[in-house]
């Protein structure tokens, strides 16, 4: 069996605000994805 990871992003995330007391944090996934650029992950990964 092969495990598989999806990785999802779209640029706009990081400037939607769900509201002061909700869990979601969308300037995480910004920090998020600058790292998956700036350590290359992304050329380990595979466009579908």
């Amino acid at each position: 069996m092969t495990n598989r990871t999806s990785y999802f992003y779209d640029p706009d995330v990081g400037n939607f605000h769900y509201g002061a007391g909700h869990p979601m944090k969308p300037h995480r996934l910004s920090l998020t994805h600058s790292l998956v650029l700036h350590y290359g992950l992304y050329k380990k990964m595979m466009a579908l």
